[in-house]
């Protein structure tokens, strides 16, 4: 399970990678995506649960 876990992580990690900068129809929804880190645990009232935390951080500029 935690082999499926990594993948997915790793899976989002290079979505955001590959999509740093999302815009669509003209709008900018965010640039600079960044996933600084991902963090593995197990789940304390059930070990067959593992949790993956993926730190994030992006750039939103919104012009008013």
């Amino acid at each position: 399970q935690l082999r499926e876990v990594t993948e997915y992580a790793e899976r989002m990690r290079r979505l955001i990678w590959n999509n740093s900068n999302y815009s669509t129809g003209g709008t900018d929804y965010w640039f600079n995506g960044r996933v600084s880190d991902i963090d593995y645990s197990r789940d304390e009232d059930d070990p067959e649960l593992t949790i993956a935390t993926l730190d994030c951080a992006f750039t939103r500029e919104e012009v008013i």
